[in-house]
């Protein structure tokens, strides 16, 4: 199989970018029709089984998740998944794993089973610990007939990989040279893919476009203020570390519980599918609207 920088190396100006358009919080560029005619000659696929861009995983997400229902993910899990869910308006889902990372199968039967279940989601391998998820994961998935999207970003570079019924495929095309950006790929069936790039096109007109900037760029500015308070009230509290922002809040790394999670993981090895044995119970998430008057340290004080 042909590696993606490989074919990046000979054909990059085939993948020369539109003018962008915004889509949620992160933009999204459509990629010129020979580069798209590229990929598919080169993959064996056809080019109505493809997407590719920038900012494909919250168009996904967006297409297959609303308020009433959610998505199902097995921890750990990259966060911008969470960010495209919550940034979206869906809720997500533990199906969880043990201490060795593996997935709950119990776990994930019981939430294919539930018809709010929307779209299920697999690091493929999962990164850092380079997991590999058992093939019942995606055929439990296609029997409860829910699409399943195979997050190979982690994994090495390579094309797209074969249409298998109900799964959609995210991988990255690296370019050859650093300064040429990688692009997402999505690749699946067509009636999904199709489903993905009607959302997309529905909410690339020009109105839209002008609005989202228009908020985005307020939200920006809110947002910005919101971290400075944040820092400044955090900033006496020994061992409590600022994170990165995610969608809503900030994530801030609480003193001494991530040796605690550790340790518990490996004491109770057979406890899965619990909120207390995933990444995010090291960490608190402070919501932007906890910053009315001490709120945000109250919370705090119960987190800890």
């Amino acid at each position: 199989m042909l590696k993606s920088d490989t074919i990046l190396s000979h054909r990059w100006a085939g993948f020369e970018l539109k003018s962008p358009s915004a889509y949620a919080t992160q933009s999204i560029d459509k990629v010129s029709d020979s580069g798209m005619k590229m990929l598919a000659e080169i993959s064996g696929l056809n080019s109505t089984q493809l997407l590719l861009g920038s900012g494909l995983l919250d168009a996904l997400v967006s297409a297959f998740s609303n308020e009433k229902q959610f998505v199902m993910l097995a921890e750990p899990v990259c966060h911008d998944l969470l960010e495209a869910v919550i940034s979206t308006g869906g809720r997500y889902v533990d199906a969880g794993r043990n201490h060795l990372f593996q997935v709950d199968l119990a776990g994930w039967q019981s939430i294919l089973n539930d018809s709010r279940a929307s779209l299920a989601y697999l690091a493929q391998p999962e990164e850092p610990t380079g997991t590999l998820a058992p093939d019942d994961c995606i055929a439990m998935a296609q029997e409860a007939n829910i699409p399943l999207l195979s997050d190979r970003r982690f994994g090495p570079p390579e094309l797209p990989p074969a249409v298998v019924p109900g799964v959609i495929h995210l991988s990255l095309l690296h370019p050859a040279t650093a300064d040429q950006a990688a692009l997402e790929c999505l690749s699946g069936p067509v009636e999904l893919i199709a489903r993905v790039q009607q959302g997309m096109d529905e909410k690339s007109t020009p109105a839209w476009n002008s609005a989202i900037h228009n908020g985005m760029k307020a939200s920006h500015l809110e947002f910005d203020r919101f971290q400075q308070q944040l820092h400044t009230a955090l900033a006496a509290i020994d061992g409590v570390h600022v994170l990165r922002p995610q969608a809503h809040g900030i994530w801030v790394r609480i003193p001494g519980q991530l040796s605690q999670v550790i340790a518990d993981r490996a004491q109770h090895p057979g406890i899965v599918g619990s909120s207390a044995w995933t990444w995010r119970d090291a960490v608190w998430l402070a919501p932007q609207s906890s910053m009315q008057g001490m709120s945000l340290l109250d919370s705090l004080k119960r987190a800890l």
